[in-house]
């Protein structure tokens, strides 16, 4: 079962709640698997994401093109361009190591970094 945009925006909403300290990892990912249907895992997953973003650090695991380009859209309209350009430094380096150690093909990921540059 793949997750749908609105899982996506409501997992980027919910994770910018627990960065911000308006709600507790644990309240955020119930949220996320009770009310969201996503499973316990994937909301951990995304709530970290979002903070790896906020915070220019590089992160580990993969999402999808479309469910990035949201989390950079939600990113840019809440945090203007200084949080976007943390959040792009994160996604360069986790393509950089993906690509190095990984020898995956980050083509998509790296047209949401061109795309997003524009507005910084």
């Amino acid at each position: 079962m793949s997750i749908t945009n609105l899982q996506i925006t409501t997992a980027w909403t919910i994770a910018s709640q627990v960065y911000s300290g308006e709600l507790t990892l644990t309240d955020g990912v119930s949220i996320l698997s009770n009310e969201n249907g996503l499973n316990m895992g994937s909301a951990r997953c995304f709530i970290y994401l979002f903070k790896c973003l906020m915070e220019g650090k590089m992160f580990h695991f993969g999402t999808t093109e479309p469910a990035m380009r949201l989390v950079m859209e939600q990113i840019f309209n809440q945090h203007g361009k200084q949080g976007l350009i943390q959040a792009l430094t994160a996604l360069r380096s986790h393509i950089e190591h993906s690509e190095t150690n990984y020898a995956k093909n980050m083509k998509k990921m790296r047209q949401v970094v061109d795309d997003f540059e524009l507005l910084t």
